[in-house]
């Protein structure tokens, strides 16, 4: 293999693999509360077998593997879904994951989309930000430069999510960076969501 994916899956009811774990041809999937220990034990083997990190969910073995889409996606580039999360222009869309709902539409004649949202007009930095936290690399000082241009006090209302996310261990603060440790690797996506959701609150009445 030349790449390697690891993040907590989400068991769709009546798919294939739900059906063999309720037939018992395949183990339960672990307990939500079991998935730190689990990415922490694969995030070690890989290191120890020297693969390279190159996301919080993503290893390579050769430079086959890029993950090109999951990096390019969060920092805004233009990209056609066609089974997943696509961008386009200030246009993040994703399509019906109902295949009743997708295969309906398609028959019907209309885009089998799921979703549309516009992004913040003036905030590409967002784009940025989402994917830093994709690679668990923040860059705290610019992103805080970035917030005062658009007169955010970031020391008031981002700074302290940042310090307490470090007393939780979910990251190291080292010169205006953010590192992620193993556990916050394991949140990232949650954290990255807060963290714009917490943004966006702060920026709407400017917007």
């Amino acid at each position: 293999m030349d790449g390697f994916d690891l993040y907590a899956l989400n068991l769709l009811p009546n798919s294939p693999l739900a059906r063999s774990i309720a037939k018992g041809n395949l183990s339960p999937c672990p307990q939500q509360s079991e998935m730190g220990h689990f990415y922490r034990l694969g995030h070690e083997v890989l290191a120890d077998h020297g693969w390279q990190s190159i996301s919080t969910s993503h290893w390579r073995r050769t430079t086959r593997e890029c993950n090109l889409y999951n990096l390019l996606v969060k920092s805004g580039a233009n990209c056609l879904a066609f089974g997943a999360g696509g961008f386009l222009g200030d246009v993040s869309f994703r399509l019906a994951s109902d295949l009743d709902v997708y295969f309906e539409a398609v028959k019907e004649g209309r885009k089998p989309l799921g979703f549309m949202m516009r992004s913040l007009q003036g905030y590409d930095f967002l784009k940025e930000l989402k994917s830093q936290m994709e690679v668990g690399l923040l860059d705290v000082a610019r992103l805080e430069r970035v917030l005062a241009d658009h007169r955010i006090d970031a020391p008031r209302h981002v700074r302290p999510l940042i310090n307490q996310w470090q007393t939780c261990g979910l990251l190291e603060l080292t010169n205006g960076w953010a590192q992620l440790t193993t556990t916050g690797r394991v949140w990232q996506t949650t954290m990255t969501q807060n963290l714009l959701q917490w943004i966006r609150q702060n920026v709407r009445p400017a917007a």
